[in-house]
């Protein structure tokens, strides 16, 4: 989407500068321009640009609020409402409180709804993402996502999804990450990713492939919590080393060749695939080089036929209490980032402390540079604590996949913090 002559954007779960920088220095190029910039957060983050008409609440109630907007929306545009979206709708309680933004979405012209990775991560995404359509749609402005990871696109252009076959042809079967580490099974292969860093709830992944027959994973570190669950580890050559593609929002295919020669055993991904196909007996794993697989690749998205369909929304489930706000941190989204000791002393990497409101943080007692002890029903751990006001009354900011949050459970779920004697 051009963000050049945006004259409105919406950031919902989304901290720009963070998730995706390029991205964020366009927003900022787009409000020095004029553009009017609003953000419904979990957090009042900082940014490089000004903004108004905000919402800044807790997880739980984000839902909520985009409701309440979705409803201004609807009234100032006249455009109804998809009847699935009726559950959240009829029930907001003020839907004018949000007039003034939806009078200048729809008034934009050329804006910009974006979709970001708190917003993701989210429980109730779907949620999220249907009523954001909804305002794009009847204000006639664009929408964006920033996914987790580089080449969601790719992935989803492949069929690598557990309801779509290449192309976006709908196909049966499959589950996603959260139901096959949700229920028990006997074997599990794990793809280039730490699961005490890489999943939403690492302590239960963890849990889950403990209990496993057996465990494969193919990864470039064999750390420790890696060898504790996995019965062999596939030497994997990292990105650097390799050789494949990757596609960008706009579809296109940037390729890329290896910068050096992997180490000792390791190899290039398509090609561990490929011998295990080769060896399980397999069709379609007797590419001889990459091109090959790529043409292949190819050839099945030339031929397939995208189909569309309407996905039920469950309504949601109302919360009490603190919920955690854990987006990942700039330097650790991958393997390599969260080795480099240079990337995690910046202040851009920092995850060892939570921060609450100052309403939460006078009701529990808690000051700043209290010990806390922070727990998702099971693994904990013990931080200081930081009473912020960029914090909304019922969430707790403790950001995912650090050293000292590896171990809990979900980015965005109940979390309970209490005073520990030090």
């Amino acid at each position: 989407h051009e963000f050049d002559d945006c004259k409105a954007v919406l950031l919902i779960g989304c901290n720009p500068r963070q998730e995706a920088p390029i991205v964020g220095h366009r927003v900022r190029q787009a409000w020095r321009k004029g553009a009017a910039v609003t953000a419904f957060n979990p957090v009042d983050w900082p940014f490089t640009f000004d903004t108004s008409l905000n919402a800044i609440v807790a997880p739980q109630r984000l839902v909520d609020e985009l409701a309440a907007l979705a409803a201004a929306v609807e009234g100032v545009t006249g455009a109804p409402a998809p009847e699935a979206l009726r559950a959240v709708l009829d029930g907001v309680a003020d839907p004018e409180r949000h007039r003034d933004l939806a009078q200048r979405l729809n008034g934009a012209g050329k804006g910009l709804v974006l979709i970001g990775h708190l917003a993701m991560a989210h429980p109730q995404a779907s949620w999220l993402r249907a009523l954001a359509a909804y305002i794009a749609g009847a204000t006639g402005i664009g929408i964006n996502l920033l996914t987790h990871g580089a080449n969601g696109t790719g992935a989803w252009l492949a069929g690598a999804v557990p309801h779509r076959g290449p192309g976006g042809a709908t196909t049966a079967g499959g589950r996603n990450a959260a139901q096959m580490l949700g229920s028990q099974h006997r074997t599990y292969l794990l793809w280039g990713f730490e699961p005490d860093y890489d999943v939403d709830d690492p302590a239960s992944a963890m849990e889950t492939l403990a209990q496993a027959d057996t465990v494969i994973a193919a990864a470039t570190f064999a750390t420790d919590s890696l060898r504790a669950v996995a019965s062999l580890i596939l030497p994997l050559a990292p990105l650097a080393e390799a050789e494949g593609s990757m596609v960008n929002f706009d579809g296109t295919v940037l390729s890329f060749g290896p910068a050096g020669r992997p180490l000792g055993e390791a190899r290039a991904g398509w090609k561990i695939l490929r011998r295990l196909g080769t060896e399980l007996g397999l069709e379609g794993f007797d590419q001889v080089d990459l091109p090959a697989v790529q043409a292949d690749l190819q050839a099945a998205l030339d031929g397939a036929e995208a189909s569309i369909e309407a996905v039920g929304l469950e309504e949601p489930a109302q919360a009490e209490g603190l919920y955690r706000v854990g987006e990942v941190a700039m330097y650790s989204v991958d393997a390599l980032c969260r080795r480099s000791d240079p990337l995690q002393r910046t202040a851009q990497a920092g995850g060892s402390r939570l921060a609450l409101s100052p309403a939460d943080a006078g009701r529990l007692g808690i000051a700043d540079g209290t010990t806390v002890r922070v727990s998702q029903g099971g693994p904990a751990a013990d931080l200081p604590a930081v009473v912020d006001e960029r914090v909304p009354e019922g969430a707790v900011w403790l950001r995912s996949a650090t050293c000292a949050t590896h171990e809990l459970g979900s980015a965005v779920a109940p979390v309970t913090v209490e005073v520990i004697d030090v």
